[in-house]
């Protein structure tokens, strides 16, 4: 029993020094920028066609992540599509998205870019119109 006390502290000690956090004064959010690539801004989709979602992630800092929810405006609900745990100055994504809709419906895609771990974050979104 002490033998696996002993282990499983070893390894929650690892997992809470695993990811290093910078240590930054003052974090600024207006240098960390999210430019969508895709899809275009007002763009139209059919039920059951795919949307690329692709963009780039910039900071001055090392980011740690980003997170993709689908804003269905019309249902009033929020399909998270991906939630990603990274590091670095540039985070580059590309994702599909099968358009399940039910019916016609305004789409928000939100990209949330986490800058810190202490919450700091910036979102973009493009609206899509699904038929």
């Amino acid at each position: 029993m002490f033998r696996i006390l002993v282990i499983f502290g070893i390894i929650c000690t690892m997992v809470l020094i695993s990811c290093s956090k910078d240590v930054v004064g003052n974090q600024d959010t207006f240098n960390t920028k999210i430019n969508f690539i895709s899809p275009a801004a007002d763009s139209e989709c059919s039920i059951g066609d795919t949307i690329k979602i692709s963009a780039v992630i910039t900071s001055d800092v090392s980011m740690h992540g980003y997170e993709i929810l689908i804003h269905n405006k019309t249902k009033k609900d929020i399909i998270p599509l991906k939630n990603k745990h990274t590091h670095g100055k540039e985070i580059l994504i590309n994702e599909n998205w099968v358009v399940n809709v039910s019916a016609e419906s305004v789409i928000e895609i939100e990209i949330i870019a986490a800058i810190d771990h202490l919450g700091n974050q910036i979102s973009a979104v493009k609206k899509v119109k699904c038929f």
